[in-house]
């Protein structure tokens, strides 16, 4: 049977984990990433052993995530979990780092989290010009879900933004 050893060692990691061994399972993945690299699937399943062994390396590992860029819904929908477990990290979290989370989180299901961020950074003066691009996103959005008057809200900030910025 020819077996990817990638995908065997990631089956020895699991299967670790089903046996509450999280220590050598964070060992086994962390030899996993040094040889075939930090993927989204390596750093969610390195978060998961965070949250089960009492470590000081969570706060790294969460801003890991959340600066990666989700592929699709499903990698989004994790971030987003990310996000919502992790208050005090996630606000922590430097300003380019949270308008990137906005702008992906700038969707119908995710549309509460993306309006919060951008309301925490809009008085931030030195983001004015992407808080016009979040603002756009975000009236997109809100046509999507057929909100006018948040639409129309939106849609005024981008437009105000383009015009400071000339």
């Amino acid at each position: 049977q020819n077996t990817d050893p990638q995908q065997a060692h990631l089956a020895r990691v699991y299967a670790l984990m089903e046996k509450y061994r999280f220590r050598a399972a964070l060992k086994s993945l962390e030899e996993l990433t040094a040889q075939y690299g930090n993927s989204f699937e390596m750093q969610r399943l390195r978060y998961t052993l965070m949250k089960a062994l009492p470590t000081r390396d969570l706060p790294h590992c969460v801003h890991s995530i959340l600066r990666h860029k989700p592929r699709d819904e499903r990698e989004l929908a994790m971030l987003h979990r990310v996000w919502r477990e992790n208050p005090s990290l996630s606000s922590a979290l430097d300003a380019e780092g949270q308008l990137r989370l906005a702008l992906n989180f700038s969707t119908p299901e995710h549309h509460k989290t993306a309006e919060a961020i951008f309301t925490s950074l809009r008085e931030d003066s030195a983001h004015r010009s992407e808080l016009g691009i979040q603002a756009r996103k975000l009236s997109v959005c809100f046509a999507q879900l057929n909100n006018v008057a948040k639409q129309k809200e939106y849609a005024a900030f981008a437009d105000q933004s383009v015009g400071a910025a000339r």
